[in-house]
């Protein structure tokens, strides 16, 4: 894997999400279902083999946007290939991903963020990430729960 790779960040929100109530139980909602969604549809054909995403172990980032562009999750890829996924009505979603979720929602004050990816599923270098993670700060469990004062 190379260094630039060594993490992907994803958008977790949409333009739907237009209350802070409605980020928080979209979080929920990728923890509990242990996804990211993509609106392109699942690459078709074989994988070059020197591709490093998508690949199981990867830490991911979800980063909040719109009304919940505060907030952050981290995980992992638990897959190694986008599936299709059936978004009913609305039809805006093509794909998902399994992601591991941990069970935190981290707060990041936009001013904050220690990049400003121009997109969703840029690739982080490990130093990147790691100022993520330096800068996040827990909030609550990814269910909605008070956490202990010595979680993160």
């Amino acid at each position: 894997m190379t260094t630039y790779g060594y993490a992907r960040l994803m958008r977790i929100f949409d333009e739907d999400t237009v209350t802070f109530e409605l980020a928080l139980d979209s979080c929920t909602w990728h923890f509990e279902r242990s996804n990211a969604l993509s609106r392109r549809p699942p690459p078709r054909g074989a994988h070059r083999a020197a591709q490093s995403w998508p690949m199981k172990g990867l830490p991911i980032l979800g980063v909040g946007t719109h009304a919940g562009n505060e907030l952050v999750m981290f995980g992992v890829c638990e897959s190694t290939r986008w599936e299709p996924y059936d978004d009913g009505p609305r039809d805006r979603y093509k794909s998902q991903i399994e992601v591991r979720w941990k069970n935190v929602i981290y707060r990041v004050p936009h001013n904050e963020r220690p990049t400003m990816p121009t997109r969703s599923n840029s690739r982080l270098t490990r130093a990147q990430y790691v100022a993520w993670r330096g800068v996040a700060v827990p909030l609550m469990d990814a269910l909605q729960n008070p956490l202990p004062s010595d979680a993160g």
